[in-house]
């Protein structure tokens, strides 16, 4: 009997494969659960069962008590085994890898395969093993949450784009976060297709050097996706792995929303809405691309229990380039260290008060406002994406 702990996106999309499946299984919470007719058993009955397996959804703590009563395990593992020809691609790191799992499998199908993304980017691979197609290849977006109890597939090619201090608040410690990313390498088949950043080769020796190539002006050029061309080098590396040889072709690709968006201009002025950046590094790599001398950026968030220290550290370089920096949330307070070298550093604890706040400054905001917070979105909204739609229905009715 397999336990499904937690009811995620994640687990919602499992129940109904092993539904479909006629497996066995029950479903427990922390709190009393019930989806669509489907009651779950109390804790007293999860802590009376051996269970075969229990399935927990990502982002259940890793100190959780029902993690002694059985081995625990993500809904990929399950689901993997609906693909028995497909192959499949791991694509892990802090930040960058909605873009490149999406543009890789762009990539795949412009060069004539089936492929399909699933995992971290927002579609559970129970939701793709329900339908009836199956793809040549999948490319998984994993997290770390997920890679610490991944099981299954074995992949044809891994990748960790880049790491920096993130979810410190529920691994516990940095090491334990590089290790759980680490865990992705027991999952390729080939050893010498686990791509890593030179910064942590050290870590693991049979890995192979993650490329980043530095002349991509051709490739980029010919993609049209400015945004794109750090993942291009990637991208390619991972198509040798798998024995295609990386051609230009032309690609149905968009830009991902809440990532560098530019979804506005108004008298002169750009906004640029990059919700999805949850790490001071991808604050940092959004703020590199303005282009003026002129700018507002908005940080804040739910702290994830790193150091903000480094960040104040990164803005230095743009303190003549930035005329307002506003904060909110948890970081809001720490950011009163910015004032004397920012021009004008602006706290409010809740998100819709720092939007009114800069409202009433639209005139004063510069040549360009880039909300890139650097934190998690989850102390004032459900998700990154409600938080960047609030921020871009606000600047369009301002």
């Amino acid at each position: 009997m397999v336990l499904l702990y937690g009811l995620g996106k994640t687990n919602q999309a499992l129940l109904e494969l092993l539904k479909q499946d006629g497996a066995e299984f029950c479903l427990a919470s922390d709190q009393p659960v019930e989806y669509e007719g489907f009651k779950g058993i109390s804790q007293k009955e999860v802590r009376s069962r051996n269970w075969e397996r229990i399935y927990v959804v990502p982002g259940l703590s890793s100190r959780h008590p029902v993690r002694a009563l059985g081995v625990c395990d993500n809904e990929i593992s399950y689901a993997s085994r609906h693909f028995p020809k497909t192959r499949f691609i791991g694509v892990t790191g802090s930040s960058g890898k909605s873009t490149t799992v999406s543009f890789l499998a762009s990539w795949l199908r412009g060069l004539g395969y089936s492929a399909e993304v699933a995992g971290n980017i927002g579609t559970p691979l129970s939701q793709l093993a329900l339908e009836v197609s199956k793809p040549d290849f999948i490319v998984l977006e994993l997290s770390s949450f997920q890679l610490h109890d991944l099981k299954a597939p074995q992949m044809e090619c891994g990748v960790i784009l880049n790491l920096e201090p993130n979810h410190l608040d529920w691994h516990t410690s940095l090491e334990e976060y590089i290790q759980d990313k680490l865990q992705l390498g027991q999952r390729v088949k080939d050893r010498r297709n686990f791509l890593v950043p030179e910064s942590i080769l050290k870590e693991d020796e049979s890995s192979s050097l993650l490329p980043w190539p530095e002349d991509l002006s051709q490739q980029a050029e010919f993609f049209r996706f400015q945004p794109i061309a750090p993942a291009l080098g990637v991208c390619a590396r991972i198509l040798e792995c798998l024995g295609i040889d990386p051609l230009p072709v032309e690609v149905d690709f968009k830009p991902l929303e809440h990532r560098l968006e530019l979804f506005f201009c108004r008298d002169g002025r750009s906004f640029y809405n990059d919700s999805k950046a949850t790490t001071f590094g991808a604050t940092l790599y959004a703020l590199a691309r303005m282009r003026t001398d002129s700018i507002s950026l908005i940080l804040g968030g739910k702290s994830k229990g790193i150091d903000p220290s480094c960040l104040w550290e990164g803005l230095k370089p743009y303190r003549n380039r930035l005329r307002h920096v506003f904060c909110y949330g948890e970081l809001a307070e720490a950011a009163l260290a910015l004032k004397g070298w920012i021009p004008s550093v602006i706290v409010e604890p809740r998100f819709q008060d720092m939007l009114t706040v800069l409202g009433s400054l639209k005139h004063e905001l510069g040549s360009e406002v880039l909300l890139s917070p650097g934190l998690s979105s989850l102390d004032q909204f459900p998700s990154f994406e409600n938080r960047g739609r609030a921020f871009k229905e606000f600047i369009q009715k301002m």
